[in-house]
């Protein structure tokens, strides 16, 4: 379960994400916003200075709110695409009817809280590089005698810093080690987003042999 996430809240209409926000921060996370309060959608913070961003920084989800049927994005839904383009996942609440985003949502607010969904979107935001990492890393498993399914993977995001875990069944030689590490590190490189530094972390878990 994710600790206190960074999200980027995105609203249809000016005031419409206010309950999602309320209840986001009394859940403990922290929200970041495109638009600063009463300001017209267009320039958004990271046009009138890009270091502003708030995607140049710890995003660990999008949340967009959207209120009734829409078939087009608002004006302040922007960062949505932003968010989608560098590979944050993005959660929706709102009605999936003729949905423009619908194709490209992590998770949608349902039968959850908001703050309930993004939890889980992060988590399953990180399933196709966790799911890399293990492909590339498949090989080496074999010729290591590793067993796979004993093997697992995940990710930690400690802004600007991306941090692998690996947990394989000890012990393993340094060289393998390293030759997990390398791969990891291919598969982290093959996504859109990019980081400060990234770290892979091999961590050997005890065997249970039950044998002599």
């Amino acid at each position: 379960m994710p600790g206190s996430l960074d999200v980027l809240v995105l609203e249809n209409g000016p005031g419409g994400a206010r309950s999602a926000v309320e209840e986001l921060e009394a859940a403990g996370h922290r929200v970041h916003r495109c638009h600063e309060a009463g300001q017209p959608a267009f320039p958004c913070r990271g046009v009138v200075e890009p270091s502003d961003c708030p995607l140049e920084g710890p995003i660990d989800v999008a949340l967009v709110v959207r209120h009734h049927v829409h078939p087009q994005p608002s004006p302040l839904e922007d960062g949505v695409s932003c968010a989608l383009r560098i590979g944050v996942p993005v959660v929706e609440e709102g009605p999936g009817i003729l949905d423009p985003y619908e194709p490209w949502i992590t998770t949608r607010v349902q039968g959850t809280s908001v703050a309930e969904a993004c939890e889980q979107a992060v988590e399953l935001g990180y399933q196709p590089l966790v799911d890399d990492i293990l492909r590339r890393c498949s090989v080496l498993f074999s010729s290591a005698g590793i067993d796979r399914l004993a093997v697992g993977c995940h990710i930690e995001l400690a802004w600007p810093r991306l941090i692998v875990h690996l947990e394989v069944p000890g012990p393993v030689t340094q060289g393998v080690r390293e030759a997990l590490a390398v791969r990891a590190l291919d598969a982290v490189r093959a996504t859109r987003r990019t980081y400060g530094t990234v770290n892979v972390r091999v961590h050997e878990q005890p065997t249970t042999d039950g044998g002599t």
